[in-house]
Order: structure tokens, then sequence, then C-alpha cells
């Protein structure tokens, strides 16, 4: 199931860590167009979530909401 991203919070808790759109990419093993996606709240797969919401310490549910 595919949630969209809470572009808020994403965005606010890369800029906690003080990581770039790139860092957060690299340490997710994601590019930076879909960290850069994820800040506009569009739509990402479940891994996709998951590896975001894993190295931001952060649930899933708190990051991407319900479609």
């Amino acid at each position: 199931m595919k949630y969209q991203a809470n572009r808020v919070r994403v965005k606010v808790e890369r800029l906690k860590k003080g990581w770039s759109i790139a860092r957060l990419a690299r340490e997710a093993e994601v590019c930076d167009r879909t960290v850069a996606r994820a800040e506009k709240g569009y739509s990402l797969s479940e891994v996709t979530q998951s590896k975001l919401a894993k190295v931001l310490c952060k649930d899933i549910e708190y990051l991407f909401v319900d479609e």
C-alpha cells in the first residue's frame, strides 16, 4: 500500500539531523529525487517509506499518511 508523505514532517526530521537531501538519500539508499518527492508530499512505496522512517528514527505512521 502506498502512503502520501507528510511533507512537513519529512523535511523537519531531516533538518533536525542537519542533513541535506543528498545525505538523507545516501543514508536511506534511495535517490535524491525520491527524498525531494517525499518532501513535496508525493506517494512512496512501502519499501521507500520504511527506509526513510528507519534512518530518521521515526515510525512510518508519523511520516506518512494513508491516501
